[in-house]
């Protein structure tokens, strides 16, 4: 009797590890999950707002890990990084999965509110850039806007904090934000 109780628990226990991973918790659970461990340990209430500065602080502080890690096309670690990969990475420590070409048109299917202006920016918004030909083909993530807007990104040279409202070069390639945090 001892022994089939053994193995059905071993059985069970193998199943179960070989079973597909559960999807991601969506942004929205997650967020409503946290609201609930915030309200249960400190009996408060916690507001939208409050959520969006602690996902905003939890993307920026993930970016920041890869300052100074090189620039490799198509490169998603420590090892190599493009604009892409440091941005999906980025989103990924508040549990948004999203597309591996972040500057490809499905993107913008994405919910959002599009930012024309550079003035209309906030910290944790994503900006997007053309560079040759008008094509959008670069993006980075906003850090700081006072005094100056801050942005990090992925270039040839490697993860950088570029200053955007000091630089002409990428202020002029400035297309647009996307706020989705």
């Amino acid at each position: 009797m001892r022994n089939s109780f053994l193995f059905v628990v071993i059985i069970c226990a193998i199943s179960y590890s070989c079973s597909s991973r559960k999807l991601a918790k969506t942004s929205a659970q997650q967020n409503e999950s946290i609201r609930k461990d915030i309200n249960a340990k400190n009996d408060i209430s916690i507001t939208e707002n409050d959520l969006r500065k602690k996902n905003v602080s939890l993307v920026i502080n993930k970016a920041i890990t890869y300052i100074d890690v090189s620039y490799k096309y198509g490169g998603e670690s420590y090892y190599g990084i493009d604009c892409s990969g440091l941005i999906r990475k980025s989103l990924q420590a508040v549990g948004l999965y999203m597309y591996r070409d972040l500057t490809s048109s499905d993107f913008f299917n994405e919910e959002g509110e599009i930012i024309y202006s550079l003035k209309m920016l906030h910290r944790g918004d994503l900006v997007f850039f053309v560079e040759n030909g008008g094509r959008m083909n670069h993006l980075a993530l906003v850090i700081n806007i006072h005094p100056d807007i801050i942005i990090i990104h992925s270039t040839l040279k490697g993860v950088r904090y570029t200053n955007l409202t000091n630089n002409y070069y990428w202020r002029s390639k400035f297309l647009q934000g996307k706020r989705i945090l």
